[in-house]
C-alpha cells in the first residue's frame, strides 16, 4: 500500500511506514501525477482536497493531520465513498496559548481590567476563555451554533461583544452557507462597531475577516492594532496589511509540538482503523519531544513581568512577528515559497503544561494565575 504525506507532519514516515510504502510531498505541490498509485493521503491545511486532485486516482482514505476542514471537499469525498478524518482539537491548546501570548506582549494594559469578546466558543476559543479568566479578563462569549445546541444564556450577539470589548480574537471555523457563515463575518460595518482603542486577534481563517476592511480600519485609526496569524491569498498576502498591524505570524498559532504530535497521532489512529491492522500508538516510539522546563520567579518581579516571563519562555509571538517581518520585502514569487518555508522549517517549542514554574513565597498569589494558564507550578525552596 502506498501513502503520500506532507513532511511537515511530524514522525510521519516513521509512523506510517508501519501501514505502507511512505512518499513525502509538500501538500502545495501535490498533482494527480503524484498519487496516481496512492491509496492513502495523509495531509494538512496546505493541500486542496477535491475532485481536481483526486478524479481517476485509487485514493481510498484522507487523514487530515490539521483540525480545519476548509481545504476539503467532504460532499465529493462522501459521494465517492472516500474515506476521511480530521485531528479535531489537536492542536486548540497551541492556538489559545499563541493568543495569551500576544495578550502578554501588547502589555498590561490589554489585559488588567480589560474586557476580551471571543467569537466562537468551541475547542480553541473555550481554552481561550479559561486562560483569559485566569489573566483576571471579563470575558464576552459569542457562538451561535454552540447556543443553539446547548440553550446557554450567557451567549451574547456578535454586535454586543463587538462594542463592548477591548480585545476581539476570533476562532471560528469558514464557512459560506448556512444560518451562521463566517466568510467576512467581520466586514467592513463590524469592523467600525469595535472600540477605537481596541485590538482583532484572528488565528482562525484569513477569510474570515475582510482583509482590505481591516487594512483601512487601521489605516484611519478606528482600531488601535491587530494580531494576525492567518490572512486573505495565504501564502501570498498584501504587504500594505502585514506593516499595518501590530503583530504577523504565518499561520503558525498552531504549531507547538505539542499539538502537531497530536495531530500525528489522530491521524495515525485514523489510518489504522481504517486499515484494520498495525500497532497502537506509541509515544515512547518517538523520544522525548524535549528536554524539561523548568522557569523560576524572581522575587523582585512585578506581576505582570512575572507572567509574561513565564509565558514568554515558552512561546514568545514576537519572535515569529521578527522572523516573518524580515520577508517583506522580498518579490512575491520569493514571498510565497518563504511562507510555506516557514511554516515547513518551523522550530519546535512545548506548551505551558510541558513548564513548571517555581514561584517564591512573595509571589503566592501567583499560582492560581499560573495554573489556570496551563502551566506546572511549584513552590520555590
Amino acid at each position: 500500500m502506498k501513502i503520500v504525506a506532507d513532511p511537515i507532519i511530524p514522525f510521519v514516515k516513521k509512523a506510517f511506514e508501519r501501514f505502507g510504502t511512505v512518499e513525502c510531498l509538500e501538500g502545495r505541490t501535490l498533482t494527480r501525477d503524484h498519487i496516481r498509485d496512492a491509496e492513502i493521503l495523509v495531509i494538512r491545511s496546505t493541500a486542496a482536497i477535491g475532485p481536481a486532485l483526486l478524479d481517476g486516482t485509487p485514493v481510498r482514505f484522507v487523514a487530515n493531520a490539521s483540525a480545519g476542514e476548509d481545504h476539503l471537499d467532504l460532499e465529493y469525498l462522501h459521494k465517492h465513498k472516500i474515506g476521511v478524518a480530521s485531528a479535531s482539537g489537536s492542536n486548540a491548546n497551541s492556538v489559545a496559548e499563541y493568543v495569551i501570548s500576544a495578550l502578554l506582549a501588547l502589555g498590561p494594559s490589554f489585559y488588567k481590567e480589560r474586557t476580551l469578546g471571543v467569537i466562537g466558543v468551541g475547542q480553541v476559543g473555550s481554552r481561550v476563555v479559561t486562560k483569559a479568566k485566569a489573566l483576571g479578563m471579563e470575558v464576552l462569549e459569542n457562538d451561535p451554533p454552540l447556543q443553539r445546541k446547548t440553550g446557554w444564556k450567557n451567549f451574547i450577539d456578535l454586535q454586543t461583544l463587538l462594542a463592548e470589548s477591548d480585545v476581539v480574537t476570533c476562532h471560528v471555523p469558514i464557512t459560506t452557507t448556512g444560518p451562521d457563515p463566517t466568510h467576512h463575518l467581520l466586514n467592513d460595518t463590524n469592523l467600525e462597531l469595535i472600540p477605537s482603542h481596541g485590538i482583532l486577534i484572528n488565528t482562525a481563517r484569513g477569510e474570515v475577516v475582510d482583509n482590505a476592511a481591516l487594512l483601512k480600519t487601521l489605516k484611519e485609526k478606528h482600531l488601535a492594532g491587530a494580531v494576525l496569524d492567518v490572512f486573505e491569498g495565504e501564502p501570498l498576502i498584501r504587504t500594505e496589511l502585514l506593516r499595518a498591524v501590530t503583530l504577523a505570524t504565518p499561520h503558525i498559532a498552531g504549531h507547538s509540538i505539542d499539538g502537531k504530535v497530536g495531530g500525528t497521532r489522530m491521524a495515525y489512529e485514523a489510518v489504522r482503523e481504517f486499515v484494520g491492522d498495525g500497532p497502537e500508538w506509541n509515544p515512547d516510539d518517538f523520544g522525548p519531544l524535549s528536554d524539561d522546563i523548568t522557569i523560576t520567579i524572581s522575587p523582585d518581579m512585578d506581576v505582570h513581568d512575572a507572567i509574561a516571563h513565564a509565558v514568554h519562555t515558552v512561546y514568545d509571538v514576537r519572535n515569529d512577528d521578527c522572523t516573518f517581518r524580515t520577508t517583506w520585502g522580498l518579490n512575491d514569487k520569493e514571498r510565497r515559497a518563504t511562507f510555506d518555508r516557514l511554516r515547513t522549517e518551523y522550530p519546535a517549542h512545548r506548551e505551558f503544561w510541558a513548564a513548571t514554574v517555581k514561584v517564591p513565597s512573595t509571589h503566592a498569589s501567583l499560582m492560581a494565575v499560573l495554573e489556570g494558564l496551563g502551566f506546572q507550578v511549584a513552590a520555590a525552596s
